[in-house]
């Protein structure tokens, strides 16, 4: 799973199968959304925008 950014005009369906129920969502311009890159449909791949996201360490418990 990563995030990505719908660019350009338009919107598209990105359908998720997801705990064996289908789940339909319509992506809008500008829109950053959580996905995985094999639920993009092809066609659209390139009116999207992966967003790199720096993963930050976290804090160990204090005892």
């Amino acid at each position: 799973m990563a995030k990505f950014k719908k660019l350009g005009g338009g919107s598209f369906r990105l359908t998720t199968k997801k705990s064996g129920k289908v789940i339909e969502r319509i992506i809008k311009p500008g829109q950053i959304f959580v996905a995985a890159l094999e639920d993009i449909p092809v066609a659209f791949r390139d009116m999207v925008e992966e967003i790199k996201t720096e993963e930050k360490p976290k804090a160990k418990a204090k005892k």
